[in-house]
């Protein structure tokens, strides 16, 4: 896989490097590959992590409930309905049952499947403390 590719080039790079800070990462990405191209690295910031934890899920997809009922191993199919509900096939040739999780049994919070918009989970950046940035500071010019 290209991926695979991709970490054992930046493995062979990073082997006898010194690591001072995270930024250095930066750097021996992009120059772990040269020909036919640098590696283009995509710096992250706060604004693109998004908080799932009042995104309501369902507890277990197991079809059945009691003894002898259908486990999850017995599941071909699930289909998620845009109205919440969620439908399970136990063979390709049967038609879609109803699943016995819905949106009253989801935990979470209690909102419409439309209206389960992700809210971005960091508003503004956060603020390094003084002392925090006078050792960086401090570390960053002592391995010059």
């Amino acid at each position: 896989m290209e991926c695979d590719s991709m970490h054992s080039t930046i493995e062979r790079r990073t082997k006898n490097c010194i690591i001072n800070v995270p930024e250095d990462y930066v750097d021996l990405f992009a120059t772990a590959r040269i020909m036919p191209r640098p590696y283009r690295v995509h710096h992250l910031d706060h604004t693109i992590f998004k908080d799932y934890s009042k995104l309501g899920y369902c507890t277990s997809i197991r079809p059945g409930t009691g003894t002898g009922d259908p486990v999850v191993t017995d599941l071909v199919a699930l289909c998620y309905q845009p109205d919440g509900t969620i439908q399970h096939k136990l063979s390709f040739d049967e038609e879609w049952a109803g699943h016995p999780c819905h949106l009253d049994e989801l935990v979470g919070e209690q909102l419409p499947p439309r209206q389960m918009i992700l809210q971005f989970s960091v508003n503004c950046i956060v603020e390094v403390c003084q002392s925090k940035r006078r050792n960086l500071f401090i570390c960053s010019n002592s391995s010059l």
